[in-house]
């Protein structure tokens, strides 16, 4: 489904919703996609006693759900009449500090699920510092195909930009820890 901000009030709120969910901005279509948001996830019985459980004992576990049923080419579906509100409140150092130990995570978790070379690590590694204006410029792209979000994206835009500093950091620790 669509995951949408329960924390419109503040922008803290609004960048870390760019910054955590924009990959499932408001769609009028049902699309296929890698993944969804474990606070949005719902999921048949006989697939999730296949693929699961989940990973106990770190974050993006529902990620790595993702990662063997798209292996063997079972696909999710954004459903965009599905909605879901993320309530998340931080502080700016609050923020950057969870963002940073998300993405150090998730780092650690693709290193250890996907069985990395020491090439695709190091490719990540030295990648770090291109990465927050990259990120920064496909998620405006994303904000803009969705046609929503616009003056909410550009006034927060400095609070996601430190924060896809944040994850930039915590992913280049977590790829060179393992």
């Amino acid at each position: 489904g669509t995951i949408l901000n329960g924390a419109s009030k503040n922008l803290t709120g609004w960048a870390y919703y760019f910054c955590e969910f924009n990959l499932w901005l408001p769609s009028d279509t049902i699309r296929e996609i890698p993944e969804i948001a474990g606070c949005c996830l719902s999921i048949k019985r006989r697939i999730f006693d296949e693929y699961g459980p989940f990973i106990e004992g770190t974050y993006c576990s529902d990620t790595a759900l993702h990662w063997k049923m798209w292996q063997d080419g079972i696909k999710v579906l954004s459903v965009p009449s599905i909605k879901v509100y993320h309530t998340a409140h931080y502080s700016i150092r609050s923020l950057l500090s969870h963002i940073f130990f998300h993405r150090r995570q998730f780092a650690r978790l693709m290193v250890r699920e996907k069985k990395l070379s020491n090439f695709k690590k190091i490719i990540f590694y030295f990648g770090f510092p291109f990465l927050p204006l990259v990120l920064f410029l496909v998620i405006f792209l994303r904000v803009l195909k969705s046609g929503v979000f616009l003056k909410e994206f550009l006034c927060s835009s400095p609070l996601v930009f430190a924060g896809l500093t944040a994850r930039a950091l915590g992913e280049f620790i977590g790829y060179s820890l393992d």
